[in-house]
C-alpha cells in the first residue's frame, strides 16, 4: 500500500472469498492458544468465507495488491440493527486507522439504508479490541456465553447511529 490514498474501500464479493479467508487467518493467529473457547477465524476458508457471503455482506479495504481488512455484517434480530463480525486487518496494517475506516464506511452504508445501530461481540479476553470499539463509540450493554461455559466469554457493544 502506498499511503491512505490508494486504499479503496468496497464490497467483497465471492471472488474475493480466498483473499479474505487468508486475511482473516492472518489476523486472528495472534490470538492461537490464548482464547477459550478459540475463535473459529482460524479454520476460514474459501468455502466458509463463500458460505458466509450467502447470509452476510462484507466490506474489505483494497490496498490494490491484496485486500488488507475487511469486516462483515448482517441484519441483526432487533429492526434496524446490524451486526457485525470478523473485523480483521492484515498485522503489518494494523494501527493505522483501518479499522475505524470499515466502521465509518459501515454507518454511511447502513445508515443510508435506515439502520439505527450496530452491535457486536468483542472477547473479554482481549481488552484491547473492546478499547478499540469504545474509541469506534461502540458501549457495553451486556455479556455473553460460548456454549460449553460457564461464565461471560464476550461482552456485546452497540453503538447507536
Amino acid at each position: 500500500m502506498r499511503g491512505r490514498a490508494a486504499l479503496r474501500i468496497r464490497a467483497g464479493g465471492f471472488s474475493d472469498a480466498a483473499a479474505i479467508a487468508a486475511l482473516i487467518r492472518r489476523a486472528f493467529a495472534v490470538y492461537e492458544g490464548k482464547l477459550q473457547p478459540p475463535a473459529g477465524a482460524s479454520s476460514e476458508t474459501a468455502e466458509t468465507i463463500g458460505a458466509k457471503l450467502l447470509q452476510e455482506r462484507a466490506l474489505v479495504a483494497d490496498g490494490g495488491e491484496e485486500i488488507v481488512a475487511c469486516l462483515f455484517f448482517q441484519q441483526a434480530r432487533e429492526a434496524g440493527g446490524v451486526y457485525v463480525g470478523r473485523v480483521a486487518v492484515a498485522p503489518e496494517h494494523q494501527g493505522r486507522g483501518l479499522a475505524a475506516r470499515l466502521m465509518a464506511e459501515l454507518e454511511r452504508l447502513v445508515r443510508s439504508e435506515g439502520a439505527v445501530a450496530l452491535t457486536l461481540h468483542a472477547r473479554i479476553a482481549l481488552p484491547a479490541n473492546r478499547a478499540l470499539f469504545e474509541k469506534l463509540g461502540f458501549r457495553a450493554v451486556g455479556e455473553g456465553t460460548h456454549g460449553g461455559f460457564d461464565r461471560p466469554t464476550f461482552t456485546i457493544m452497540r453503538k447507536e447511529l
